[in-house]
């Protein structure tokens, strides 16, 4: 959302899921933040930034819980948000396979030999304001064999 205000930059829609803090893997609320983001390298996770970089690149990394390195998975130099205009935003894991939707677009489309199996789901934005409706995460029913 864009209303002319000091925060109110087209940037950073991060969102991060199946997240476990190495320092602390049963409990994250156990290791105190400061939301810098050098810290969420402790993170065992998936990342995607859409819009980072003042809306200039959108990234997908996995994060390994050892600082400085957040291997990238995929980097694309598009823009994929827009101000004031609304987006979908889908993330289907089907165990290995992680696909990544932006209005309906695949964006991203990865199969992880070596999956998080669980974990914390989480958005940070940076310098910029989200109005985020109709959240849901659930889990497809389980196949009867």
């Amino acid at each position: 959302m864009s209303a002319g205000g000091p925060n109110d930059h087209v940037t950073d829609l991060n969102t991060f899921w199946n997240a476990r803090d190495v320092r602390s893997p049963d409990d994250i609320f156990a290791t105190t933040r400061s939301g810098a983001f050098a810290q969420y390298d402790y993170l065992q996770t998936y990342y995607v930034g859409q819009g980072a970089n003042l809306n200039t690149t959108t990234r997908f990394r996995k994060y390994v819980g050892e600082p400085g390195n957040r291997p990238l998975i995929y980097d694309y130099t598009a823009p994929l948000i827009e101000a004031n205009v609304p987006i979908t935003v889908r993330i289907r894991v089907n165990g290995e396979r992680i696909r990544y939707y932006s209005d309906d677009r695949l964006v991203f489309d990865y199969t992880d030999t070596d999956p998080y199996p669980r974990g914390w789901f989480a958005f940070r934005t940076v310098a910029s304001h989200f109005h985020i409706q109709d959240f849901t995460i659930w889990r497809p029913p389980a196949v009867s064999s």
